[in-house]
Protein backbone atom coordinates (compact mmCIF):
# COMPACT_ATOMS: atom_id res chain seq x y z
CA UNK A 1 0.00 0.00 0.00
CA UNK A 2 2.80 2.39 0.83
CA UNK A 3 4.52 1.89 -2.54
CA UNK A 4 1.24 2.36 -4.42
CA UNK A 5 0.43 5.47 -2.40
CA UNK A 6 3.85 7.05 -2.96
CA UNK A 7 3.82 6.36 -6.70
CA UNK A 8 0.26 7.67 -6.99
CA UNK A 9 1.20 10.84 -5.11
CA UNK A 10 4.22 11.45 -7.35
CA UNK A 11 2.23 10.93 -10.55
CA UNK A 12 -0.75 12.95 -9.32
CA UNK A 13 1.41 15.91 -8.31
CA UNK A 14 3.07 15.80 -11.73
CA UNK A 15 -0.33 15.86 -13.43
CA UNK A 16 -1.60 18.68 -11.22
CA UNK A 17 1.40 21.01 -11.11
CA UNK A 18 3.34 20.24 -14.30
CA UNK A 19 0.79 18.89 -16.79
CA UNK A 20 2.71 20.22 -19.80
CA UNK A 21 5.87 18.32 -18.89
CA UNK A 22 3.95 15.25 -17.71
CA UNK A 23 1.88 14.93 -20.89
CA UNK A 24 4.82 15.97 -23.04
CA UNK A 25 6.78 12.99 -21.74
CA UNK A 26 4.22 10.79 -23.53
CA UNK A 27 4.65 12.73 -26.77
CA UNK A 28 1.41 14.72 -26.56
CA UNK A 29 0.93 18.14 -28.03
CA UNK A 30 -0.38 19.93 -24.95
CA UNK A 31 -3.21 22.43 -25.20
CA UNK A 32 -5.41 24.12 -22.57
CA UNK A 33 -8.01 21.32 -22.56
CA UNK A 34 -5.45 18.56 -22.05
CA UNK A 35 -3.92 20.53 -19.19
CA UNK A 36 -7.33 20.82 -17.48
CA UNK A 37 -8.04 17.10 -17.99
CA UNK A 38 -4.59 16.20 -16.67
CA UNK A 39 -5.22 18.27 -13.56
CA UNK A 40 -8.69 16.72 -13.11
CA UNK A 41 -7.29 13.20 -13.36
CA UNK A 42 -4.38 14.18 -11.13
CA UNK A 43 -6.70 15.36 -8.36
CA UNK A 44 -8.68 12.10 -8.54
CA UNK A 45 -5.46 10.09 -8.34
CA UNK A 46 -4.32 12.22 -5.42
CA UNK A 47 -7.54 11.32 -3.57
CA UNK A 48 -6.89 7.62 -4.31
CA UNK A 49 -3.34 8.04 -3.02
CA UNK A 50 -4.63 9.50 0.25
CA UNK A 51 -7.01 6.53 0.67
CA UNK A 52 -4.14 4.12 0.00
CA UNK A 53 -1.88 5.92 2.45
CA UNK A 54 -4.49 5.99 5.21
CA UNK A 55 -5.01 2.22 4.96
CA UNK A 56 -1.29 1.36 4.97
CA UNK A 57 -1.37 -0.26 8.41
CA UNK A 58 -4.65 -2.12 7.91
CA UNK A 59 -4.19 -5.89 7.69
CA UNK A 60 -7.71 -6.98 6.74
CA UNK A 61 -10.94 -4.99 6.71
CA UNK A 62 -13.87 -4.44 4.40
CA UNK A 63 -12.72 -0.85 3.86
CA UNK A 64 -9.24 -1.95 2.81
CA UNK A 65 -10.72 -4.60 0.51
CA UNK A 66 -12.96 -1.96 -1.12
CA UNK A 67 -9.99 0.38 -1.66
CA UNK A 68 -7.93 -2.45 -3.18
CA UNK A 69 -10.76 -3.37 -5.55
CA UNK A 70 -11.09 0.31 -6.51
CA UNK A 71 -7.32 0.55 -7.08
CA UNK A 72 -7.28 -2.62 -9.19
CA UNK A 73 -10.28 -1.45 -11.22
CA UNK A 74 -8.58 1.88 -11.91
CA UNK A 75 -5.55 0.08 -13.34
CA UNK A 76 -7.61 -2.33 -15.45
CA UNK A 77 -9.49 0.67 -16.86
CA UNK A 78 -6.16 2.41 -17.55
CA UNK A 79 -4.96 -0.68 -19.43
CA UNK A 80 -8.13 -0.58 -21.53
CA UNK A 81 -7.81 3.15 -22.25
CA UNK A 82 -4.13 2.85 -23.14
CA UNK A 83 -4.84 -0.16 -25.37
CA UNK A 84 -7.51 1.82 -27.18
CA UNK A 85 -5.16 4.79 -27.57
CA UNK A 86 -2.52 2.45 -28.96
CA UNK A 87 -4.99 0.98 -31.46
CA UNK A 88 -5.94 4.52 -32.57
CA UNK A 89 -2.22 5.37 -33.02
CA UNK A 90 -2.37 8.09 -30.35
CA UNK A 91 0.70 6.62 -28.64
CA UNK A 92 3.79 4.93 -29.93
CA UNK A 93 4.26 1.48 -28.40
CA UNK A 94 7.58 2.50 -26.85
CA UNK A 95 5.90 5.20 -24.76
CA UNK A 96 3.39 2.70 -23.34
CA UNK A 97 5.65 -0.14 -22.25
CA UNK A 98 6.25 1.23 -18.76
CA UNK A 99 2.61 2.29 -18.18
CA UNK A 100 1.42 -1.17 -19.29
CA UNK A 101 3.87 -2.85 -16.93
CA UNK A 102 2.99 -0.60 -13.98
CA UNK A 103 -0.78 -0.82 -14.51
CA UNK A 104 -0.53 -4.59 -14.89
CA UNK A 105 1.51 -5.04 -11.71
CA UNK A 106 -0.75 -2.76 -9.67
CA UNK A 107 -3.95 -4.40 -10.98
CA UNK A 108 -2.75 -7.95 -10.31
CA UNK A 109 -1.38 -7.03 -6.88
CA UNK A 110 -4.50 -5.13 -5.81
CA UNK A 111 -6.91 -7.88 -6.88
CA UNK A 112 -4.69 -10.61 -5.44
CA UNK A 113 -4.63 -9.00 -2.00
CA UNK A 114 -8.30 -7.94 -2.12
CA UNK A 115 -9.54 -11.43 -2.90
CA UNK A 116 -7.06 -13.32 -0.72
CA UNK A 117 -8.12 -11.06 2.14
CA UNK A 118 -11.69 -12.40 1.87
CA UNK A 119 -10.64 -15.54 3.75
CA UNK A 120 -9.22 -13.43 6.59
CA UNK A 121 -12.46 -11.45 6.88
CA UNK A 122 -14.58 -14.59 7.08
CA UNK A 123 -12.73 -15.92 10.16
Amino acid sequence: MIVSAVIAIIFSLGMIFTPMQFLGSFGFQVDALSMVLSRDYGTAMFAFAIALWLTRGDKASNALRAILIMWGTLHVAELAVNSYALSMHVFEIGKLVMPFVLHGIFAVGAFYYAFSMKNELER
